[in-house]
């Protein structure tokens, strides 16, 4: 089995060589490029399985470059749009993960999207740091009910 294919896609070196340093170290192909326009170039040539791209570039931003991509590629990879806001709204997006990203969570997003089936957008993890979504704090509070709280000597006393 080949391994996936991703593009990085940050007018960041820094960011660009952590990204593609914490893919490769999982297993992923990755080829980088440090603008919209260059990615362009190479996803005329190249097929991948992700596009990882960040929102705040230059010239054409994150989702200027998903709307592109899906205007070319009808069919073509998913796009993990990294940010640092808290909502990017675009239907040409596959997920969003938040900067700043961890190396478990940008891996984690990408190998979920790679595997998933093509049209199947899905939520990228949070950094670690971040609180859990409230969807998952309400699904895990359901499964485990609070233990009883016991009352204080005060509420003992006037109780």
């Amino acid at each position: 089995m080949s391994r996936p294919r991703v593009l990085v896609v940050d007018d960041s070196k820094l960011d660009l060589a952590m990204a593609r340093d914490y893919l490769e170290d999982s297993g992923f192909s990755v080829d980088t490029a440090a603008s919209a326009e260059e990615a362009l170039e190479l996803i005329e040539s190249t097929e991948y399985s992700l596009i990882i791209t960040d929102q705040v570039m230059p010239g054409m931003n994150g989702t200027q470059l998903a709307q592109e991509i899906k205007k070319r590629k009808p069919n073509g990879p998913k796009v993990l749009l990294i940010t640092v806001q808290d909502k990017v709204v675009s239907t040409n997006v596959a997920s969003t993960l938040h900067k700043p990203f961890t190396k478990a969570s940008l891996n984690m997003a990408a190998g979920m999207l790679c595997k998933a089936p093509a049209g199947a957008p899905r939520k990228a993890a949070a950094p670690s740091s971040a609180p859990a979504p409230s969807s998952f704090r309400q699904s895990s509070q359901a499964r485990r009910p609070e233990p009883p709280k016991k009352k204080s000597w005060i509420g003992k006393l006037f109780g």
